[in-house]
């Protein structure tokens, strides 16, 4: 059934339609043919018929904008033959100018982290609050000497810095401090260029606990309860082991908690602006409390076995999950997984008192999942057991303020590191170095005591005056990017590196998705109406075996075996070891490398003969193992192939016969006329609903998604883009 939406979102059947043709291709917009006919004037289906009205599939619950329509009459019938592209391509509407240059420097917004500081003014009445930092107005109220604020946000304008206190309510810089007893200075994001080597240096004292370090640390949604037996409660204090009361809190009474500070050993908790409690009168152990975070991250390893309690009833919400998060601190979001129940998993990190009051294991890269769930009984399971120290290692992070992840690399001790960047002021009221694109690790790791360590300095670009325009997003910042202002929403459901673009994007966001976005990010995508999931990869694997037998009722068939090779050199520069004694680093950017070479030829060489690939030089390889997969995956031993026949065809001479499950990007392999094996996948499908003769579905497979001309033409010119993906399974 087919349903119509006109301009105003009225719906109203159509009643009186032909076979629709329903169109869908991998990483493509779903295209939609059908006429429909009016046999009786009064047809208002019929007549809300127009330009950029939606049809709504019954049979898939998809929506579909009509982009042409063309009016015709058989005597006293009418009809309308239709053409309708799949919502997705509403994308279309949104075009992306390149930002106007503004007049006014420096005014973007930047996070302070868990800033604190103390107004400190001679000033009658105390600093005064403007409603914002650029042309604001006076407010009526002024904030008083000596208070204590919380900080979100800070701005530079015209050199001249602003904090903000509360939503639309801004300070000058000149009327705060941040070194009074409980302040924390705002986290600053200023990247500087520095060029230095140093060695990694942790000691058993870094491991400790105790949060002396005179900064505040963040709690999480923390909640405990006044437990005292003091007549009038609890006191609290303008700072923490300060001696000025603010009030006293009632015993039994509970309170969020943002922040602790620990001082001489006692642990100090924020309950709002300048209101500190002392630990001996709270208690996280009552109903309801969350107990604080402590952002402790222990090394451990060991191997664990999912142990979920069955439910008693369909009614039973119980209980433990498995949900997979990307963080065992807040905030926290759920990564759309569980582990399976029985499975096993290696556990390399734990986390004792982290977000929603529970401890956690990590499993994976930024993989975090609840200790409760895990079962270390079986006669293979080992329970986790801390790093010994001679093997310590420090935690390298995504970013040198918050909000911090950690990317999963390690820097062990005692191994030496090239620096490139520096942040002075970063998450934790820490300082930071850079050791890779997206790798910080905090300063008082590093030691540069070594002969060959070399004090990072920072570095005069001599192209400061350019403006750098580049960005580089995460594929959710890109998504966010060319969503923003529409209907569409997206989910992520693999890990994708981030992407440098020599500029913002812009143009058409629906080109933007379609080509920038497949070639850069590489991924692949499902929707549903105004919803995008992106995947690595869509489709089933191993859900076809097609025997290209001579006697195969095609509709159409390309091969072609002109591009085939089978004999490829390669080479990768390795570099040497900067830890090596004997190894000399001039400090100009440049490491000491080795070349490998290797050299690989195809099984296939006994059906081609020797074909010579261009010579291959691998950026990415580490090892000469490495560089052999990688020439492997680039040499194309195999023809190009695609096939389109209806669906009977293809089932039957399918080996797989129990597998009858045809979809969009489901993977395979044809077993061609040489008896290879070829990786294919389902790249088109066409399907004829409410066909008069029952017309099957038409199925597109083979090795190449995209136009296959246009596929040869590039590859016969070696202008291999991403206009075109050779399949490689």
């Amino acid at each position: 059934m087919l349903t119509i939406y006109d301009l105003r979102n009225k719906a109203a059947p159509l009643i009186n339609y032909g076979e629709i043709k329903l169109n869908e291709k991998v990483n493509a917009v779903a295209q939609l043919d059908t006429t429909v006919y009016d046999f009786d004037e009064n047809d208002v289906g019929f007549q809300m018929i127009q330009e950029r009205s939606i049809l709504e599939l019954s049979d898939n619950g998809q929506q579909y904008r009509i982009l042409n329509r063309s009016e015709d009459s058989l005597g006293i019938v009418k009809e309308k033959n239709i053409t309708a592209y799949h919502v997705l391509h509403d994308l279309n509407d949104r075009v992306i100018h390149k930002p106007a240059t503004s007049k006014v420097s420096n005014t973007e917004e930047t996070s302070t982290g868990n800033a604190i500081g103390t107004i400190n003014t001679m000033e009658d009445g105390g600093a005064p609050i403007y409603s914002a930092p650029v042309a604001g107005k006076i407010l009526s109220t002024r904030l008083s000497n000596g208070s204590d604020w919380k900080i979100d946000k800070q701005v530079v304008v015209n050199s001249t810095k602003w904090y903000r206190v509360a939503t639309n309510e801004w300070i000058n810089e000149k009327y705060i401090s941040f070194d009074k007893d409980g302040d924390v200075k705002p986290e600053n994001p200023t990247i500087t260029k520095v060029l230095g080597r140093g060695t990694i240096k942790v000691t058993a004292s870094d491991d400790s606990n105790t949060i002396n370090n005179g900064e505040a640390t963040p709690t999480g949604n923390a909640i405990g309860t006044i437990n005292t037996m003091e007549d009038g409660g609890a006191p609290t204090y303008s700072a923490p082991g300060g001696s000025n009361i603010v009030s006293h809190l009632s015993n039994g009474t509970m309170w969020k908690i943002n922040l602790v500070k620990s001082i001489d050993n006692v642990n100090w908790y924020s309950v709002g602006t300048n209101q500190w409690v002392s630990d001996k009168y709270l208690t996280f152990d009552k109903d309801s409390d969350v107990k604080p975070e402590e952002h402790e991250v222990t090394v451990v390893l060991g191997k664990g076995t999912i142990k979920l309690p069955e439910k008693s009833s369909k009614d039973d919400d119980d209980k433990k999950s498995s949900e997979l998060y990307d963080a065992p601190f807040s905030p926290q979001h759920k990564l759309g997984r569980q582990l399976p129940n029985k499975t096993t998993w290696k556990i390399t990190a734990e986390v004792s008192s982290g977000a929603q009051g529970k401890s956690w294991y990590r499993v994976g890269v930024n993989q975090w999942v609840t200790q409760e769930v895990f079962d270390f009984s079986s006669a293979s399971d080992v329970k986790p057991q801390k790093i010994d120290d001679s093997a310590k290692s420090v935690q390298v992070f995504d970013s040198p303020v918050s909000p911090q992840k950690m990317t999963g690399q390690e820097l062990e001790n005692g191994t030496q590191w090239r620096i490139n960047g520096s942040v002075s002021d970063g998450a934790g009221g820490k300082s930071w170095y850079r050791v890779s694109t997206n790798g910080w690790v905090e300063q008082t790791n590093f030691d540069f005591s070594d002969k060959y360590d070399v004090q990072p300095e920072e570095i005069k670009d001599d192209s400061s005056d350019e403006k750098d325009d580049s960005v580089q997003w995460s594929i959710g910042q890109f998504m966010s990017y060319i969503t923003s202002g529409t209907k569409f929403t997206f989910n992520i459901y693999d890990d994708f590196e981030m992407y440098n673009f020599d500029q913002e994007p812009d143009g058409n966001a629906l080109d933007l998705f379609l080509n920038d976005g497949v070639s850069d990010y590489g991924y692949e995508f499902t929707v549903d109406n105004y919803h995008i999931n992106l995947f690595k990869k869509i489709g089933s694997d191993n859900s076809f075996a097609f025997v290209d037998s001579g006697n195969v009722s095609k509709i159409s068939t390309t091969n072609d075996d002109t591009s085939i090779k089978t004999h490829i050199l390669g080479e990768f520069s390795q570099k040497i070891d900067s830890s090596d004694k004997n190894s000399s680093d001039s400090m100009n950017g440049d490491d000491s490398e080795q070349v490998i070479t290797a050299e690989y030829t195809s099984p296939h060489v006994n059906l081609y003969g020797i074909i010579d690939d261009e010579y291959f030089t691998d950026d990415s390889a580490s090892s000469k193992d490495e560089l052999l997969q990688h020439m492997k995956d680039k040499l194309q031993d195999y023809p190009l192939t695609q096939i389109t026949l209806e669906y009977h065809e293809f089932k039957k001479n399918n080996l797989l016969q129990s597998v009858n499950d045809v979809g969009i990007g489901n993977s395979g392999f044809i077993k061609d006329r040489y008896d290879i094996d070829i990786s294919a996948r389902i790249i088109e499908i066409t399907k004829y609903l409410h066909s008069p003769t029952n017309k099957e579905p038409e199925i597109t497979f083979g090795n190449i998604i995209g136009d296959f001309a246009d596929t040869l033409s590039q590859l016969n010119s070696n202008a291999r883009n991403s206009a075109y993906k050779i399949i490689t399974n």
